[in-house]
């Protein structure tokens, strides 16, 4: 709702004109597409390294642990408040074989590096 204020106060038929007539750079699109897949990769290497610390019988494979990342981005984006992704994360833990303590570790070492760094 914000987002349509601030483009109702700020977006002009001046704006409007200029963006018909500029020539689109395809390759910066490639770009923030191709860098936002490898932060998928990375952030499903950085869980794959966390799990197998945390248990070492759980073997999943980085392509695995990318696409359960990849559905908690979807839920925490989905939600107004971005808390969306904890039950998505729960879920798939257990669907991999991890105990309980073990998803209450995960949940709470990530919100913890989350709060450090953003």
């Amino acid at each position: 709702m914000i987002i349509v204020f601030i483009l109702l106060f700020t977006v002009n038929t001046n704006i409007l004109s200029y963006l018909a007539d500029a020539q689109i750079r395809y390759e910066y699109f490639l770009a923030a597409i191709l860098t936002n897949v490898v932060s998928w990769f990375l952030w499903g290497a950085r869980v794959k390294i966390f799990r197998q610390g945390l248990d070492k019988k759980i073997q999943d494979k980085l392509v695995g642990i990318s696409k359960d990342c990849h559905c908690t981005f979807f839920f925490s984006n989905l939600t107004l408040s971005m808390v969306g992704d904890e039950l998505v994360q729960i879920y798939l833990l257990t669907r991999n074989g991890m105990n309980l303590g073990g998803h209450s570790i995960s949940i709470l070492y990530f919100q913890i590096i989350h709060c450090a760094f953003i």
